[in-house]
């Protein structure tokens, strides 16, 4: 976790586009911004497999996934800095892929008034949450602070099935990664999946 490293790059024209689409969303009073883990690639190193992490908030996920020039972002960020990415907000996701006991999978139907694919049927999912990981802010270099943030990242798919279909947590086996996803609907954005 290295915001210094890993968070995306700003330019004041894309600042205002996010901005824009933003404040037409605030139409909807339920959406509301919050910290969310930027996504920057992964690597395996000795056999551990590792998160390239930054800082988003839910506002710039919302205000690039659905602006009109996210060609032009990738674009720019290819030319500026070899990385298509380098602009996009890459909010980091889970989703978990959760079969029944008697061999059923779960799936919800998501809210009509999410920012994202409202109505449609979908996994369980969300995001990890920083503002769960003690000390990010104050101290993002620590061990203590990484160690937080995975047990965070590994815990949210649980947390979600547990929020989003209402079993407890103690019916739930540990959820395996499957690996990580890009939705190229959503300009790329990541997301990890698990399958319990």
């Amino acid at each position: 976790f290295s915001p210094k490293l890993w968070n995306r790059k700003t330019c004041e024209e894309l600042e205002k586009e996010i901005e824009c689409v933003w404040d037409k969303k605030l139409q909807n009073c339920k959406v509301y911004n919050g910290q969310k883990f930027r996504y920057a690639g992964n690597e395996i190193d000795k056999n551990v497999f590792k998160l390239n992490l930054g800082m988003t908030c839910y506002r710039d996920i919302i205000g690039i996934s659905q602006s009109q020039n996210v060609q032009t972002w990738k674009t720019m960020g290819e030319e500026n800095f070899g990385n298509s990415q380098a602009y996009l907000s890459n909010g980091l996701g889970v989703g978990i892929l959760a079969f029944t006991d008697d061999d059923h999978i779960v799936l919800i139907r998501r809210a009509k008034w999410v920012g994202e694919y409202p109505g449609f049927f979908d996994r369980p999912g969300g995001h990890p949450e920083p503002e769960k990981v003690p000390d990010i802010q104050e101290n993002p270099q620590a061990k203590e602070t990484h160690a937080s943030i995975a047990n965070e990242i590994w815990n949210s798919p649980v947390d979600e099935l547990v929020e989003e279909v209402g079993v407890s947590s103690d019916q739930i086996e540990s959820p395996k990664l499957l690996g990580t996803v890009q939705n190229l609907s959503l300009p790329g954005r990541p997301s990890l999946e698990f399958l319990t």
